[in-house]
């Protein structure tokens, strides 16, 4: 089965950090669970990144192909993709992910081509998603990306599509505030099924291999911990904290309620509330404002050269200790 997704929010961050990977690479995981063998994602400015990440799908046993746009998607750019043999295409809005069925074996079965939709707090919402019949795929996705609701899609391209309300909790990447929530439905588990790499030590608190958690830390669930992190002395993490691989996080400092993306870097004493940290960026949610950090010794990528924890430099400095009384020995002999 093809699938072919775009993404229908300008701010939307696809490569924005889930657990413990980009949302993308969950949508993709999530698509080859439901027997999708084929994926295409039409891309705009994110397309290099989202290459990166992806390949060409060997590692998950599918074909994937980015493709670079530079505006909106077209109908003859979903034409371009979606030609083949399928019976019907899995259109996508990349920006959100739905809990969806086993799609390869609905088409199978033949049964109607569908759109998905999901409950909210104002009534039932589309998804974005939907299984659409080959042969009207390309103008049903136009119409939807040239700004026309599902129902007027629809009545344009003259198709009958049985409409399925699905019972779990749809995710997403629209806006920072959907990162945040989407981290709190995982951590909640209210989307079963997610792959990451974390083992639960006590219920709602995952924790990836190669973490060092000081002694004096206190870690509250639910969290996530990814692989070779460091919370230093004194910290106060969670609840609903997700901490990326490789992030340190020095003394005293407090990280509530926010995602970290990987490889970040918080100072000492600090105190991160409903925020998502990506590099030198912190953008606050309840505030609606976006901090960058100058100072690296604050918040930074640690790739990009900050200062390392305390850990790190006696390390370093043991290990030079060492090589100049071997040199020394070696010498005086």
């Amino acid at each position: 089965m093809k699938a072919v997704l775009w993404i229908s929010q300008p701010e939307a961050q696809p490569m924005a950090q889930l657990l413990d990977r980009p949302f993308i690479q969950h949508v993709v995981e999530q698509l080859v669970t439901r027997g999708a063998s084929q994926i295409d994602l039409l891309l705009d400015s994110r397309y290099k990144a989202v290459k990166e990440l992806l390949g060409d799908g060997t590692r998950w046993g599918v074909k994937i192909g980015c493709h670079l746009l530079t505006n909106m998607p077209s109908q003859e750019d979903f034409a371009t993709v979606s030609a083949g043999n399928t019976p019907v295409v899995v259109f996508g809005d990349a920006c959100y992910l739905p809990g969806l069925p086993m799609l390869v074996e609905d088409a199978e079965r033949s049964i109607s081509p569908s759109l998905f939709f999901h409950s909210t707090h104002e009534g039932v919402s589309w998804t974005g998603w939907a299984l659409v019949p080959e042969q009207e795929f390309a103008a049903f996705a136009g119409l939807v990306a040239a700004g026309s609701d599902w129902r007027g899609a629809m009545e344009a391209t003259a198709l009958e599509l049985k409409k399925i309300v699905l019972n779990s909790a749809t995710i997403g990447v629209s806006s920072p505030q959907d990162v945040l929530d989407s981290n709190r439905i995982a951590l909640q588990g209210g989307y079963p099924g997610l792959y990451h790499d974390g083992v639960e030590k006590e219920p709602g608190m995952w924790i990836a291999r190669g973490v060092r958690i000081a002694a004096t830390a206190v870690v509250e669930a639910p969290c996530y911990i990814g692989e070779e992190a460091w919370i230093g002395e004194n910290c106060q993490i969670g609840p609903f904290a997700v901490i990326g691989k490789g992030c340190v996080v020095e003394r005293g400092t407090t990280v509530l309620r926010s995602v970290l993306e990987d490889a970040t870097y918080l100072g000492p004493e600090l105190r991160v509330e409903d925020s998502s940290v990506a590099q030198n960026v912190i953008y606050n949610v309840r505030l609606g404002a976006a901090l960058a950090i100058e100072e690296d010794h604050v918040v930074s990528r640690l790739d990009a050269g900050v200062l390392f924890p305390i850990w790190t430099k006696v390390v370093v400095s043991l290990a030079a200790f060492l090589l100049v009384a071997i040199v020394l020995a070696l010498h005086y002999r």
